[in-house]
């Protein structure tokens, strides 16, 4: 098929994925400036944790994700399964750009800034900035899986935690991790045939490689709106 994008990513029309330039309320009162600090440290901690993940508008599919921690001197990981419980095939978006990397390498894991010192690390869709222009769209040879099917994967990252991210970490400076991270964690992307439809194979974007059958979801605005997250609880560095 022939696989076009809008402006936003979609699927719908234009070639594959240019994206485009687009009081707390408290009873009774604070009476010593010592507790004043106190409630204000306090509100800056309580800034930290993991990004917001609002769900798309489709019904979130019954899939089970579990996962192991594993931390040494020089990384830090998981490693994960995801099982699906739902009576549909899902796609999971966990696999290499297949414009850039050969089909035989390990998925990457992107690394970015949660909220405050909170870091994630995620094997998903990532919208890119919206005031930067691409010559070519990165994208994810997405994985299917099928009703009682379970999925496993490993996302490890070398210590000290550096903001990788598909486009570079230069030209993102929001999502640059903390100098000193306290805490991590894992998301995973999936996304429903309901939300998605029928994507584009990575033939289809004109891409020679032996996973040209894949499914092909990209990096933009439009995927990330359709993706639900699978995500472990934050667990301390160190």
């Amino acid at each position: 098929m022939d696989a076009r994008t809008d402006a936003d990513g979609s699927p719908d029309a234009g070639r594959a994925g240019t994206p485009h330039h687009r009081p707390t309320h408290r009873r009774g009162h604070v009476r010593t400036a010592g507790l004043s600090a106190a409630l204000l440290l306090a509100g800056c901690a309580a800034q930290s944790g993991p990004l917001d993940r609002p769900e798309p508008e489709g019904p979130r599919p019954d899939l089970t994700l579990t996962a192991e921690l594993s931390q040494t001197d020089t990384a830090v990981g998981w490693s994960w399964t995801l099982r699906n419980d739902d009576d549909a095939p899902v796609l999971v978006f966990v696999g290499p750009d297949p414009a850039r990397m050969s089909a035989d390498e390990p998925p990457p894991t992107w690394v970015l800034a949660a909220k405050g010192d909170t870091v994630e690390l995620a094997q998903r869709l990532i919208a890119p900035p919206s005031d930067v222009d691409f010559a070519s769209a990165y994208g994810v040879a997405a994985r299917v899986l099928a009703p009682g099917e379970e999925l496993t994967g490993a996302a490890e990252v070398r210590l000290p935690l550096t903001t990788t991210l598909p486009w570079g970490a230069d030209i993102d400076s929001s999502r640059a991790v903390a100098a000193s991270p306290s805490e991590v964690y894992l998301c995973v992307g999936v996304g429903t045939t309901e939300s998605f439809g029928e994507l584009p194979t990575v033939a289809d974007q004109g891409i020679e490689t032996t996973d040209g059958d894949a499914p092909y979801a990209m990096h933009s605005e439009w995927y990330v709106a359709q993706q639900h997250q699978f995500c472990t609880e934050p667990e301390p560095l160190g």
